[in-house]
């Protein structure tokens, strides 16, 4: 389960080597101004919706880029894999992403986990989210959405942590 990166890597993207994807922000913006990506490029996928969805998101990013509507400048927020995490995609957070829209965030455990599995998103020791699951397993990915009204605590932050339990 290893994205395809040879393009990527040639044109000079950062990689997040855990994975070797392309490090992105929510937008699907890389470390190349102007340059978006998704799909396979940033994680192997386990459902084809997901990928349209990142799909969609990044070319409607890049169009609002090529217009001249959006800024790919401000601050961005590191995500980090806690306890029995893998990774975490976005790798980063632009909190002026959470004032017009939630924002998904997904990962992949390291170890399974069945019966009383809690997702916490945190910052620092401040919980921001918990969510409880029916199981999590290395196969499949785990995805939990950043509402909108976390926007102050994420706007705060330089990073947020999330776990698996």
């Amino acid at each position: 389960m290893i994205p395809e990166n040879e393009l990527t890597r040639r044109a000079g993207v950062e990689m997040d080597e855990r994975i070797g994807g392309a490090v992105v922000d929510d937008t699907f913006s890389t470390s190349i101004p102007g340059m978006f990506v998704a799909g396979n490029v940033v994680h192997v996928y386990d459902l084809v919706d997901y990928v349209s969805q990142a799909g969609e998101k990044a070319g409607s990013s890049a169009a609002d880029y090529i217009r001249g509507k959006a800024s790919y400048s401000g601050k961005k927020v590191k995500t980090s894999a806690g306890k029995n995490v893998r990774y975490v995609v976005p790798q980063l957070i632009r909190p002026e992403s959470l004032k017009e829209t939630s924002i998904l965030l997904q990962m992949r455990v390291v170890a399974p986990l069945e019966h009383r599995v809690e997702l916490i998103v945190r910052d620092g020791e401040k919980e921001i989210i918990r969510k409880r699951l029916p199981y999590a397993r290395p196969g499949e990915m785990v995805s939990v959405s950043l509402p909108q009204s976390v926007y102050d605590v994420v706007q705060q932050a330089d990073e947020i942590t999330v776990e698996i339990l």
